[in-house]
């Protein structure tokens, strides 16, 4: 184990993605994997985050427009119609707010509830979405924007706490956030960060009494990355993982990640607790499917 030895053997897990990576990918994920059609689907969706013992998701803005195919709102990376405004619509508000009443009506009130906004909107659209899903409990609005103080600004007038940072690296990059009391859960990109300095970035938001939750978005060796920050952290949320993927996905690692009623056991093993399988890989390059699959998820 690094970094001095483990505070934890399991990680509490989030389902992340949960339903718009069925709407985004559906075509991947396998043909045991049901299909998101119209909003009342929601409720078969919850029940099997609680059949799996996850006790939190996180989702994204879906849109279950009438008459036409569910979309998810992205426009922090491509805006509708060409539109990079960030803007926020009534469209967006309110399908937002029915998104929310789903998953909690389906999911109950034990169950943490995220919504990730990402970069979609500037600070007015982030502080209207944040007043909408104030009834809703949510364990955190995830969100990132740039200037610390005006998201300082959104956390004093939302209700829920406020996830943000997962694009910084350095401890450089997240010390003016937490100088502005501008967030309540940073969110560190493991993978990217890298595990020494991702651990001085918790140590740093320890001082500030603000809790860390890894953006783990990304292949099983990735993930056995981010159980291993977890595992030596002190002031950890809880751990975001992607249920839905392409069926092969755990194949590409020795040991794939072993999860249990929603937590993740540490691997003991030295490294990262496993290898690549580089006769898997080379053989989903031989086929095209990783190309495939890589091609979607960009």
């Amino acid at each position: 184990m690094l970094l001095g030895g483990p505070v934890r053997q399991r990680v509490r897990l989030y389902w992340s993605h949960c339903g718009s990576t069925r709407i985004r990918h559906r075509l991947h994920l396998g043909a045991d994997v049901c299909a998101l059609c119209h909003l009342g689907d929601i409720s078969g969706l919850a029940q099997e985050v609680k059949e799996s013992g996850f006790s939190g998701i996180k989702t994204n803005i879906i849109l279950f427009p009438p008459g036409q195919d569910p979309r998810v709102v992205s426009q922090g990376f491509r805006g509708g119609e060409g539109s990079f405004d960030l803007n926020i619509d009534y469209e967006i508000l309110t399908g937002a707010c029915r998104l929310m009443e789903a998953f909690r009506n389906a999911l109950g009130e034990e169950t943490d509830l995220i919504l990730d906004a990402n970069m979609h909107f500037r600070a007015d659209g982030v502080l209207r979405l944040a007043r909408e899903l104030g009834c809703f409990d949510l364990a955190w609005l995830e969100i990132d924007l740039d200037d610390p103080a005006q998201l300082r600004a959104v956390r004093e007038k939302a209700t829920m706490p406020i996830g943000s940072c997962e694009k910084r690296q350095l401890m450089s990059g997240y010390k003016p956030f937490f100088d502005a009391r501008a967030i309540d859960i940073a969110i560190i990109d493991v993978r990217w960060t890298g595990v020494a300095q991702a651990k001085k970035i918790a140590d740093l938001a320890s001082c500030y009494d603000v809790n860390v939750a890894p953006h783990n978005h990304g292949s099983p060796l990735a993930t056995l990355m981010a159980a291993h920050f977890c595992a030596a952290v002190t002031n950890l949320r809880s751990m975001e993982y992607d249920v839905d993927d392409v069926p092969w996905r755990d194949a590409l690692v020795t040991v794939p990640p072993s999860i249990e009623r929603g937590h993740l056991l540490v691997p003991k093993g030295p490294g990262w607790g496993a290898e690549l399988d580089q006769s898997m890989l080379d053989k989903l390059v031989s086929t095209g499917s990783a190309k495939v699959c890589f091609d979607s998820l960009r």
